[in-house]
């Protein structure tokens, strides 16, 4: 586990500002939305937008007369889904590819480890920071809807938080694979943000319409719905298990991958 602690000590300040940064989001979110609430007419409003924006912001469910359709709106679908998705997918597309294009992968290789589990301590380094953030926001939620006199539901909040956690996963693993494949860190880094964007717009698409369906499937984001958990109690856990098959085969295609491919060591 040496070079799983070695990556966490080196990113600790990366994590730090990330939760940070999120409880700020989340207290902001919450601090607005009393003044939402009180407004008559804003789920008038929000139901007569066209079915594209609520099929992208709300998904299953876009209720902002309650805390948790306000929070599913303007944190989860955007700021967990898209935004943290994105975040851990980049970060994990440099771990291997900032070593080989900064000239230091030799001195990784120089462990007396196989190239496999050089990778899996890579992608292990990334998970504290996953279940750190899973943990502080629901908390900074439960202590913020206290404060102006909310309740939302325990059980399914950290539910939600719960079921992240696979998808975030997945993330990470599609990016350790463009890791592993592209020499240049920015090149790695470009193609994974798009591919997550690109799947996040074709589950959105897949909720238009019937006959769209279908391309959804091929989303990460199809196979997490925090709305779904938070405001109708329904956790997917057939999706959560496929989110795990996901990671486990991206996790083996990189390993395969890296294990044969040839790198110059300068």
């Amino acid at each position: 586990m040496k070079i799983a602690i070695h990556s966490l000590k080196t990113s600790w300040k990366g994590i730090l500002l990330l939760n940070l940064v999120f409880i700020g989001l989340t207290a902001m979110v919450i601090a607005v939305y009393p003044t939402i609430k009180e407004s008559s007419g804003m789920q008038e409003y929000i139901n007569s937008l066209p079915e594209a924006f609520i099929s992208v912001f709300g998904r299953s469910e876009l209720d902002i007369t309650m805390l948790e359709g306000f929070l599913n709106m303007e944190l989860y679908q955007w700021g967990w889904v898209l935004l943290l998705g994105v975040y851990f997918a980049f970060v994990s597309s440099s771990l291997i590819s900032k070593e080989i294009e900064n000239k230091t992968i030799d001195m990784l290789l120089s462990n007396p480890v196989s190239r496999g589990r050089i990778l899996l301590e890579k992608f292990l380094g990334l998970v504290p920071s996953i279940i750190l953030i899973n943990i502080t926001t629901p908390l900074v939620i439960l202590g913020c809807a206290a404060y102006i006199n909310e309740t939302i539901d325990v059980t399914y909040l950290f539910y939600t938080h719960f079921a992240s956690i696979p998808y975030l996963l997945a993330a990470c693993a599609l990016g350790l694979l463009f890791s592993v494949i592209f020499d240049e860190a920015r090149r790695a880094n470009t193609l994974v943000i798009g591919t997550v964007f690109a799947m996040y717009i074709l589950e959105a698409l897949s909720l238009l319409s019937e006959k769209y369906s279908a391309i959804g499937k091929i989303s990460l984001s199809h196979y997490y719905d925090p709305g779904k958990i938070l405001i109708q109690h329904d956790v997917d856990i057939m999706g959560t298990v496929i989110l795990l098959a996901v990671t486990a085969v991206l996790l083996a295609a990189a390993v395969i991958y890296f294990q044969k491919r040839d790198i110059a060591v300068v």
